[in-house]
């Protein structure tokens, strides 16, 4: 027999045999020992009947998956391929799914529609497609669904939308009714999602959809995202190619395409530790390639034979390369496991029978049986009767009277009374309407002001605002400290420039802003911090600092009062300040502190500022800064930033001690800072730092958290991180 025959008949030999296999297990005649049989005595060890899950089928590539899945699902036996590697994009359904986006997208082309409920998909009869062509008013309303749906595409996105048409469409219940269903649907689900992340960076229906059709015709199974996805885990045959079964076990193995060869065809082969290429293929040369090629082949059947528990079937044949001849001769020797059993002995149909029987002869434990022609009747599963089906009552309580609120919403000073219903969590939609008013003003003048400007370009007539704001944040968010200099500092910027509304006249000043930030020392007045009197940003490398921490801290029931008879108590600025005014909140508080970062030791955040306090060095000084920290409430940011970080480190460090771990809270104002002073009054302009006190933090640590500590419970922070060392 040739290859493909060889193949067509192992297929169906094997989906045969295991039919009759899950049949017999329903039967109470085909069984295993049972997995708890420990103990037992032999003749009385527990059974059960076998089911798909003990079954494995080891192929060497997809298309010998393919083939024996089809097979497998035309006698109704669900299985899963454990190692396909295929692209989304050459799914069956994807197509169909095209042609239904098609239709969408051009709800009044009545040839996209047409087509779209011919697909499989739809599973629309001959006769429901008839009625279409002749029914005006059931084709009208077929239109108004179309239209529909791309409304809501247009509304919702494709995702959302895709979901809602699946449901009002029944599809879920349609595919499921069939053998290969669930990986039909998988695959719907699958490509929603791609379609839906893609929509984020393509603009328009159109443009998806040029999109999913470049990558119908240019398929990357080697890219992760689109390989497709386990559709089940549940009780299926399973079908795994050699390579990923190694080190596994099943109780029932099928290897029915196990005398498959494929003989070298390059020369290329290894000696003393070479690797060697004839590029003349001389017959030497592919002879030693083709030992080596058996070698493998060899190896690959250890592997193969071994994984079986119980019971192995191998699919034995004649098989020829290429022209039969008049002897009648196989190249079963030139497989590894006819290499095995012949050696390199030459035979043919009738020899091979003779051996193979002789061979079972001389051992009980190996049977020889004949192929079947046909295949069974499709395999049906036993169904319980579980009775009738109801409904479970919800008796439990859900609580609503749960938020994620943040430092901007707790941060209101506005009065609320403490029974008002506002939720803390929508205050932090309260618009900054004198930064905003700030920024217009700053647009309105942005033409006349340019010219002004390129006189005298400084860091104090930057623009404001939060447009500004955002971007020098992100200026120092990108940047490695260590390098940021010279050529690489000033592609950066003007990368930034570019993609922002700012004028690339400011990369000299931007520049100059950089090096003042990173290369000022932080200590200077603030020889309590614990840092070197010489330490700058520019000394952090990748790994001592978080850029962006975000964090979730859980909290009790919180009362503004409370807070703020905490806060007054232990922190001067917090005493001065206005008293916060938020209404009772619980759930969680989430927050993003622009740099963490280690020294010696210590853990310290760090927030950049880009207030503008005026426009000479004298209107960042000490006092100046204070103010602003009080009247922006910037004291209850760094103290919540504390805790936070405080809470993380006692979860992650051994031996943790506040004292000698924490080290306090920087605040740069960045249009302040300036590298060069001289003065050693002014070399601390721009820096604002404190430290809370331990007493403080322990005390705001048991407000925010006294439910759940009252009850025994350590409450931690949830925390993501991207990089470095505070994970």
């Amino acid at each position: 027999v040739g290859s493909g025959q060889y193949q067509s008949a192992m297929a169906l030999a094997c989906a045969t045999k295991i039919n009759t296999l899950l049949t017999k297990g329903q039967l109470s005649q085909g069984q295993l020992v049972s997995d708890e049989a420990t103990g037992f005595i032999e003749d009385t060890k527990p059974t059960r009947g076998v089911v798909a899950s003990d079954i494995a089928i080891l192929v060497r590539t997809g298309t010998e998956a393919n083939l024996v899945k089809q097979q497998l699902a035309k006698q109704g036996i669900a299985s899963v391929y454990l190692s396909n590697r295929q692209s989304i994009f050459s799914a069956a359904i994807v197509s169909d799914i095209w042609r239904v986006l098609c239709a969408i997208v051009e709800p009044n082309n009545a040839r996209a529609i047409r087509s779209a409920m011919a697909t499989q998909l739809m599973a629309q009869s001959i006769i429901e497609l008839d009625k279409l062509n002749n029914d005006e008013r059931l084709w009208q309303q077929l239109v108004d669904q179309f239209n529909y749906y791309q409304q809501r595409w247009q509304k919702v996105g494709v995702l959302a939308m895709l979901r809602e048409f699946l449901h009002q469409q029944h599809i879920p219940s349609q595919l499921l009714g069939l053998v290969d269903g669930e990986r039909q649907l998988t695959d719907l689900l699958h490509l929603g999602e791609i379609l839906q992340q893609q929509s984020l960076e393509i603009v328009g229906e159109h443009a998806l959809m040029h999109w999913l059709s470049d990558q119908i015709h240019n398929q990357q199974g080697d890219v992760q995202e689109q390989q497709l996805r386990l559709e089940s885990d549940k009780n299926l045959v399973q079908i795994v190619t050699i390579h990923k079964s190694k080190g596994l076990e099943y109780n029932l193995v099928f290897l029915p395409f196990i005398c498959s060869i494929r003989k070298a065809k390059d020369a290329i082969y290894h000696e003393d530790d070479q690797t060697i290429v004839d590029l003349n293929n001389s017959d030497d040369a592919l002879s030693a390639a083709d030992k080596e090629r058996l070698a493998e082949d060899l190896r690959l059947f250890y592997v193969a034979i071994t994984r079986a528990i119980h019971h192995v079937w191998l699919g034995f044949a004649p098989l020829k390369n290429g022209k039969a001849n008049k002897a009648g001769t196989t190249d079963l020797h030139a497989s590894a496991v006819g290499y095995l059993y012949l050696g390199n002995e030459v035979t043919n149909k009738d020899d091979l029978t003779t051996k193979l029987d002789a061979i079972a002869a001389q051992h009980s434990f190996i049977n020889t049986i004949a192929p079947p022609d046909e295949a069974l009747e499709p395999y049906q599963a036993i169904v319980e009767d579980e009775g009738e089906m109801q409904a479970r009552s919800f008796k439990g309580k859900i609580e609503n009277n749960y938020w994620i609120t943040s430092y901007s919403a707790l941060s209101k000073t506005t009065h609320h009374s403490k029974n008002s219903n506002v939720d803390a969590s929508l205050e932090s939609f309260d618009i900054d309407w004198e930064a905003a008013l700030e920024k217009v003003n700053d647009d309105s003048n942005s033409d006349n002001n340019i010219e002004d400007e390129s006189n005298a370009l400084t860091i104090f007539n930057f623009p404001r605002g939060a447009h500004a704001g955002t971007f020098l944040h992100t200026l120092f968010e990108e940047i490695d400290f260590t390098i940021a200099s010279g050529d690489l500092l000033r592609e950066k910027v003007m990368e930034l420039l570019t993609a922002s509304e700012f004028d690339e006249c400011w990369c000299d000043v931007l520049i100059d802003l950089v090096s003042n930030v990173l290369d000022c020392p932080l200590s200077h007045g603030n020889l309590m911090s614990g840092l070197h009197p010489d330490f700058a940003l520019r000394q952090l490398a990748m790994k001592d600092k978080q850029v962006e921490m975000e964090f979730f801290m859980p909290l009790s029931t919180l009362d503004c009062d409370d807070v703020n008879n905490v806060l007054t108590k232990h922190d001067p600025l917090s005493k001065k300040a206005q008293p916060l005014a938020f209404s009772k909140v619980q759930g969680m508080l989430k927050g993003f502190i622009d740099l963490v970062f280690v020294s010696e030791g210590k853990y310290y955040v760090l927030d950049y500022k880009s207030n503008h306090l005026g426009d000479t060095a004298q209107d960042y000084e000490t006092q100046s800064m204070t103010d602003v920290m009080i009247d922006h409430r910037y004291d209850f940011q760094y103290q919540l930033y504390s805790l936070a970080l405080h809470r993380l480190l006692r979860s992650r460090l051994p031996n943790y001690d506040y004292e000698q771990h924490f080290g306090g809270a920087f605040y740069l104002f960045l249009r302040g800072m300036d590298k060069n002073e001289q003065n050693e009054e002014e070399k601390g302009r721009g820096i604002f730092y404190n430290r809370p006190s331990q007493s403080f933090i322990d005390e705001l640590d048991n407000l925010f958290s006294h439910d759940a500590l009252s009850q025994g419970d350590q409450v931690e922070p949830i925390v993501t991180t991207e990089q470095g060392a505070v994970t």
